[in-house]
């Protein structure tokens, strides 16, 4: 394969939801997936139109700051020094899981955990009973606006796989949940996303101690919002890391919405690389003075899999059947470059057994190959 630059600056993506079939904003999506598997994504919202992204407007920074502040670390019983806390949320129009995550080690192998707190929200409505509801007005209250987040989040991934033309029942399972409202014995979808606080450290441990180390997504798409900066890219070709901008416009209208896509793990490989799964990394701002860790940095980070069911050989058979050019890109893949073929719970393996991962999971379906590696980086 063809090596191609993919430094910064990273492609822009404007499309008005007035809009969503311009031929040209999806011609854009398509060429940036293309070249670097990666784009800022700004999308223009009428202030009358009814969009779950409307959810992702106003101070955000503050609001996903909130969700880790002493009410909620009281609250809900949370450890904030580290540890998986597992508790659950009922509001008055929906059931979703809710999982904190303190400051673990998330690498698998990584020998200090990474400094970084997690509110982890799945879309599906899977809770059958609350462990906070009724207790505390302030965690419910925060949760549920958290999961107004994380309709607009999957909202903005729809748009994307439809820009990019590629059969959306096979890459992304569309709409509200299969439980809909109801309680869900069995996760009807893999769809979640995570509200991050990033600990402020030390200019020499900045780049010692990643908030995220590198890594590549597994699945379909993943969709940021940064309330500032710390993202970053990587160019294989160049050797070199690129910082992905937190807001094109500091100007930016009320009406636009600013985010970063970038292609999964999932979605490369079903399409022999087409569209590469960017290596990425988060690190953490630093400390405006000396012993103080208040300075933090916020994110909201939307992860799409593909609906329950789908796999790797599935989807490359559906998407090639659409794309022919698809059919004679598998044999070039560099399999090495993707997190999805590694086992993120050891230290770099032989570049050749990645290859023999791609074959073993290739025909399984993806919630199984998900399961095993949430296990490997520590996520249970």
């Amino acid at each position: 394969m063809t090596l191609s630059c993919t430094c910064g600056p990273h492609p822009v993506v404007n499309i008005d939801l007035d809009s969503l079939n311009n031929s040209e904003s999806s011609s854009a999506a398509q060429d940036a997936c293309s070249s670097h598997g990666c784009f800022h994504f700004r999308i223009s919202v009428p202030h009358d139109d009814p969009s779950p992204l409307h959810n992702l407007r106003g101070d955000l920074c503050s609001n996903i700051e909130s969700l880790f502040d002493e009410d909620m670390v009281r609250c809900a019983k949370l450890n904030p020094g580290g540890g998986l806390i597992e508790t659950s949320y009922v509001t008055a129009t929906s059931r979703r899981s809710a999982t904190y995550r303190g400051r673990t080690s998330e690498s698998g192998a990584a020998e200090q955990p990474e400094p970084k707190q997690s509110w982890e929200l799945r879309r599906c409505h899977a809770v059958v009973g609350s462990d906070v509801a009724g207790e505390s007005s302030i965690v419910d209250e925060r949760l549920q606006q958290a999961s107004g987040w994380t309709d607009g989040l999957h909202r903005a991934a729809e748009i994307v796989v439809q820009m990019l033309g590629v059969d959306q029942n096979t890459i992304l399972q569309n709409g509200p949940c299969g439980c809909s409202d109801m309680p869900c014995e069995d996760k009807c979808c893999m769809d979640l996303m995570r509200a991050f606080r990033y600990d402020s450290l030390p200019s020499d441990q900045s780049r010692t101690c990643p908030g995220s180390s590198p890594h590549s997504d597994w699945g379909c798409l993943t969709v940021v919002l940064q309330t500032s900066g710390g993202l970053q890219t990587y160019c294989h070709e160049c050797d070199k890391w690129s910082d992905v901008a937190a807001s094109l416009d500091a100007d930016t209208s009320k009406n636009t919405i600013d985010l970063f896509v970038h292609v999964g793990d999932f979605l490369s490989l079903a399409t022999g690389s087409k569209y590469p799964s960017p290596r990425h990394r988060v690190l953490c701002p630093l400390q405006k003075k000396e012993g103080s860790y208040k300075e933090s940095r916020c994110s909201l980070v939307y992860f799409a899999y593909p609906p329950l069911g789908k796999s790797i050989e599935e989807a490359e058979m559906k998407l090639s059947a659409n794309d022919t050019t698809l059919e004679k890109r598998g044999a070039s893949l560099r399999y090495d470059r993707y997190s999805l073929l590694q086992n993120q719970s050891t230290q770099p393996s032989d570049k050749s057994a990645h290859k023999d991962v791609y074959d073993r999971i290739r025909t399984l379906s993806f919630e199984e190959v998900i399961k095993e590696k949430w296990a490997q980086v520590q996520r249970k």
